[in-house]
């Protein structure tokens, strides 16, 4: 009877050690691919209108089942998609990009976005936001009525 139980219990302790080392090899192998991680969006309402990611992170992203178009973005210590970091006290020009996910770009390398190219050609300091539906409203009513973000 003893011996019954300690084969069965070498069995199944077998087969979950099997079961938890291909799943260990399983998760090694997808480490490497390049999967499509998403990017963390803070919040957005009234009094912060701007469409921001958490800041200081990188991205990874890939298009349909097979990966494909895979790249890597940063999001900068403002939480926008752009490998630079913007300057409060810059003495350039500042340009303001706004836009919706065709100004985000994740589809391309940063150097090749828009606004990636404007900071290659021009020599001034510029940022992007992507707007939200609201976002957009409430910039079209502060604009109205005189003020601004």
């Amino acid at each position: 009877m003893m011996i019954f139980n300690r084969e069965l219990i070498i069995k199944i302790t077998v087969v979950a050690l099997s079961f938890l080392a291909t799943l260990l090899i399983c998760e090694l192998i997808l480490r490497f691919l390049p999967y499509n991680s998403g990017i963390i969006a803070s919040h957005v309402d009234d009094n912060q209108p701007v469409y921001r990611f958490l800041p200081e992170q990188i991205t990874q992203y890939s298009q349909d089942w097979d990966m494909k178009n895979n790249r890597k973005r940063y999001v900068n210590k403002d939480g926008f998609l752009s490998n630079i970091e913007y300057e409060k006290n810059a003495t350039r020009p500042l340009i303001v990009v706004i836009g919706d996910s065709f100004i985000e770009a994740m589809q391309v390398n940063w150097a090749k976005s828009a606004h990636g190219l404007l900071h290659q050609q021009l020599i001034v300091q510029y940022f992007y936001f992507q707007l939200t539906e609201r976002a957009h409203q409430l910039m079209i009513q502060q604009a109205a009525s005189g003020h601004i973000l």
